[in-house]
């Protein structure tokens, strides 16, 4: 563990022990959080920069357009339609599925 890891580790000890020692309706044995509550504040605390916001889920119907793109994309690997024919069947295929999924 390096000399910042070990500085910030300390300084979170002391600040949940001061916060702690600060709540008066407790005794001091109950007031101090056990360590694997210290340990589970301190990898938040320590992975807090790291994250980033969630991605927004799928829009409903998702899986199904995309199962319907690999079917039209195969047609056209294999010389079994144009592009211009899977575009417009994928675009009312499509078009389709988001209605009935809307409802």
């Amino acid at each position: 563990m390096s000399r910042v890891e070990k500085f910030k580790k300390k300084s979170l000890f002391k600040y949940i022990f001061k916060a702690a020692k600060e709540n008066n309706n407790e005794s001091k044995e109950e007031a101090l959080p056990s360590e694997e509550k210290l340990n589970y504040r301190y990898s938040i605390i320590k992975a807090a920069p790291l994250t980033t916001p969630l991605d927004a889920p799928e829009p409903s119907g998702h899986a199904e357009i995309v199962n319907v793109f690999t079917d039209i994309t195969k047609l056209v690997l294999y010389d079994r339609t144009t592009a211009e024919e899977a575009a417009a069947s994928f675009r009312t295929k499509a078009s389709e599925i988001l209605a009935r999924s809307s409802q």
